[in-house]
């Protein structure tokens, strides 16, 4: 599927989901405002979700390599594929450049689960410092 085909079927479900267009309407009519809501909540969490996976992704892909240190880490309660998806507050420590926080949302591996005050390696995007990922 091309991205602007993606995008179409993204910006179709998003319509339906909250109550617009002739689909929208029968899914208020069948599902009814309460339930179409909950679902339009739960659409909004998955595209928000996509978007933090993406920005993981292209961090990975061509990050640099800095270690961190975890000052504060929350369970936002969503599992992918099983493993928790979590809010860090990390300081990034470059090998050039100065140290800096960010917040990030990371899927983390359930076996070594990082906890504050750990030293982890990152890759992160110096142009947009809200893309970290995990070093693997």
């Amino acid at each position: 599927m091309k991205m602007s085909d993606y995008e179409n079927e993204l910006n179709t479900a998003r319509s339906i989901v909250q109550g617009k267009g002739i689909l929208g309407r029968i899914a208020k009519l069948l599902f009814g405002k309460r339930k179409l809501a909950t679902y339009a909540g739960a659409f909004s969490l998955a595209e928000n979700q996509l978007e933090c996976s993406q920005r993981e992704q292209r961090a990975r892909e061509s990050g640099i390599p800095a270690r961190a240190e975890v000052l504060k880490i929350v369970d936002t309660g969503i599992l992918v594929n099983h493993s928790p998806v979590a809010q860090l507050t990390l300081k990034i420590m470059p090998e050039e450049g100065g140290e800096f926080e960010t917040t990030v949302r990371l899927v983390l591996p359930r076996v070594h689960l990082p906890r504050e005050g750990d030293i982890i390696a990152v890759k992160y995007n110096p142009l947009d410092t809200g893309e970290v990922a995990l070093a693997r």
